[in-house]
């Protein structure tokens, strides 16, 4: 019976295992670096040691990318203890929890943290967050095992992976405060048994403790002594804690609400409602039988949240607060999955008497609870996961295409994909080097930085495209072209990419690689000039030209006329697509198969893609817009408010602003018509707007007299 219980208990994490390593592996090696990935990262890590120590405010991590990324590919390499950090805690969330409860509560919260959409980006990504959680697991397991035995062995194991966490990220200090009260607790309740001190456990904990949590301590501030990040971190914090600054920022109860649905269950209110009813009950119920187990799991999460909104932090940091607490899921999993244990068995008791029917009953309960909390997880992965990342956002270039541009791409430059889905982002390719100096590593263009030519390595990262108008658009970087060669529309982009001057043609088996060189022309022209070519050229396919007018209605809002800008868009309105073309290009089969899974059509992703361009010409036609407004061209900026306008009702409010002020320009002229009609369009965006009114109502009377 006991043997068949454990094998039962090993398939069960056999699977959850087989799925979490599916999830964290699938296109790892594909996808764009991205977020925090390329700056604070990869070109840290790609420096020498000494560099790499000096310069980083979680250097554990950092070490181990760096001696990985002379082993293979960037993008697998860069991520690769990531990915096994990820599948590590997937079986300590298994062992905490049934060292906390039992092996039912273990195995719900490792099916839970399998799914989670945040983990399996955080376990895809090049960044510390996965490895600090393990390491915080280890401790507190290894804190609880010492807690209960009272054994040196296990001190030493918590003080070991105490310090690991605090060397991998030093927000890894925001725990200690969880276990030192958790200790004092143990030791109160040790004193008021009365227990004769020489049978007592607990009594001396809180004095170990001490003393193996100080050399944790000591130890990290010892290897921390060649990192001027830290140091400058750490006394900003404590002085923003103790003198509340003009950016600090109240972290408020919906702040923290709105963060803990993010982590949890960022598309499904049910589904996190849910989670925080079952994390309730796991904490209420029984609490008797699981008292310091409970205790310890609320500090942890309750307590780094306190610490935060007690050091004042800056809106960046709040920003970042999703990942920064990342570490405190495997706990709300696991409170979550005590929670549906203790209702499915109170649930079982109450409905019958008999015990096998009792059994019965709570056995189909918590299995049906947990299938539909785990199935709500794994439904987060298809806005967040599977749309951004796994389709859109990774892309496995043709070997002799990315060995091209790892070779010859000697300065920072622009790289645009003309393939769907790819061609809807903006790609930054960045030469490599191990001499860059710390402004080189934090500048996302370096116009006048110049790969030396021993180096041959290059990364590839994606820019959004509010970051990339803001901060990019107007630099003078290089501008690359990756291009499928298609026999019938090869010759017309040759005839037109030859027409201009300082562009480059690299002819490849399967590609052509256009090189814009001419460093006097900002980003943003050599995309105009690179649409101007590709609209010209008969597209291969209806997907092709849509994608290829999106591009021009971008690049055009940004540098020509507004008129350009909404003709592009009027030639993306005109090119039809077929529901037989979409489902003849649905991607590979793994990709199918998730897709389906996710009840993702190959239409509703192209209408995804599709719209999010169209957001982003929005923005940009709504600058245009403003600055036409303010050149006095009035006419020009009312057409572009209009085409604003029929893009979507995301800019209503700040049109009609802008409509009203356009109206005003308009009666100071003289041209009482074109008033009107500036504000009637306002009028009906904003219907409750008193001072719309009376300005409709005083020209109205102007026009009757």
């Amino acid at each position: 019976m006991f043997i068949e219980k454990r094998w039962r208990t090993f398939a069960a994490i056999g699977v959850i295992l087989i799925l979490g390593i599916f999830l964290r592996l699938y296109h790892v090696d594909a996808i764009f670096f991205n977020g925090d990935e390329p700056i604070h990262q990869i070109r840290i890590s790609y420096q020498p040691l000494p560099f790499v120590l000096a310069n980083n405010n979680g250097p554990l991590f950092s070490i181990l990318v760096h001696f990985l990324l002379q082993l293979g590919p960037l993008e697998l390499m860069s991520r690769l203890v990531s990915v096994v950090s990820g599948i590590l805690v997937l079986i300590m969330t298994y062992v905490l929890g049934k060292a906390m409860y039992s092996s039912a509560e273990g195995l719900m919260a490792a099916l839970f943290m399998a799914f989670s959409h945040l983990h399996i980006f955080y376990s895809q990504n090049s960044r510390s967050y996965a490895l600090l959680t393990l390491f915080l697991l280890l401790s507190l397991f290894a804190f609880l095992r010492a807690a209960r035995e009272g054994k040196t062995r296990d001190w030493i194991l918590y003080a070991l992976f105490t310090l690991l966490s605090l060397y991998t990220q030093i927000i890894a200090a925001l725990i200690l405060p969880a276990t030192a009260l958790a200790a004092v607790y143990l030791s109160l309740e040790a004193r008021r048994r009365r227990i004769k001190p020489a049978a007592r456990r607990s009594d001396p904990i809180l004095k170990k403790y001490v003393i193996w949590t100080g050399c944790s301590l000591v130890l990290a501030v010892l290897l921390y002594l060649p990192c001027s990040w830290v140091r400058d971190i750490f006394l900003g914090t404590l002085e923003r804690g103790f003198k509340r600054p003009a950016d600090a920022v109240r972290l408020s109860l919906t702040s923290i609400n709105d963060i803990l649905r993010f982590q949890i269950s960022p598309t499904h209110s049910w589904l996190y409602g849910l989670a925080a009813i079952f994390v309730v009950f796991g904490l209420v119920f029984r609490f008797r039988a699981g008292r310091f187990p409970s205790i310890l799991s609320f500090l942890f999460i309750v307590l780094p949240w306190l610490f935060y909104a007690a050091s004042h932090p800056r809106p960046t940091t709040v920003h970042s607060l999703y990942r920064y607490t990342m570490f405190t899921l495997p706990l709300i999993f696991i409170l979550a999955a005590r929670g549906i244990h203790c209702l499915g068995w109170t649930a079982a008791s109450l409905l019958s008497r008999s015990r096998v029917r009792r059994i019965f009953t709570a056995g189909v309960i918590i299995c049906a609870l947990a299938v539909v909390m785990a199935s709500g997880f794994f439904s987060d992965l298809k806005s967040y996961i599977y749309v951004d990342y796994w389709r859109q956002g990774s892309f496995r270039f043709d070997r002799d295409v990315k060995k091209y541009l790892s070779e010859h791409a000697r300065r920072d430059a622009v790289v645009y994909i003309d393939i769907y889905p790819y061609s809807s982002l903006i790609l930054m390719l960045n030469p490599l080097a191990r001499d860059m100096s710390p402004d080189e590593i934090a500048a996302v263009v370096r116009e006048n930085y110049v790969r030396p030519p021993e180096s041959r390595e290059a990364m590839i990262h994606v820019l959004g495209w509010y970051f990339f108008e803001e901060f990019v658009a107007s630099r003078k970087a290089e501008l690359w072209a990756v291009i499928p060669e298609e026999s019938e529309s090869v010759d017309a982009l040759r005839s037109g990419l030859i027409q201009i001057r300082d562009v480059a043609l690299v002819d490849l088996e399967r590609f052509i690689l256009v090189h814009f060189q001419k460093n006097e022309q900002s980003i943003a022209d050599k995309m105009a000039l690179l649409a101007d070519v590709l609209r010209t050229a008969p597209a291969p396919d209806p997907v092709r030209g849509r994608q290829r007018s999106l591009l021009a209605a971008k690049a055009y809002f940004m540098t020509r006329e507004a008129a350009d800008g909404i003709s592009a868009l009027s030639a993306f309105n005109g090119i039809p697509v077929s529901p037989a073309y979409d489902a003849r290009h649905s991607g590979s089969r793994s990709e199918r198969l998730l897709a389906n899974m996710l009840h993702l059509s190959p239409r509703n992703l192209r209408s995804t893609y599709e719209q999010r361009a169209l957001l982003e010409i929005q923005h940009l036609a709504f600058l245009h817009a403003n600055n036409l407004l303010s050149a006095g061209r009035l006419d020009d900026a009312a057409k572009t408010y209009e085409a604003v306008l029929r893009l979507g009702n995301d800019y209503d409010a700040r049109v009609c602003d802008r409509l009203v002020a356009l109206g005003d320009q308009y009666e100071r002229s003289g041209e009482a018509s074109l008033a009107l009609r500036a504000w009637e369009t306002a009028a009906r965006l904003d219907p409750k707007r008193k001072d719309i009114a009376a300005r409709l109502g005083k020209i109205k009377e102007i026009a009757a007299k």
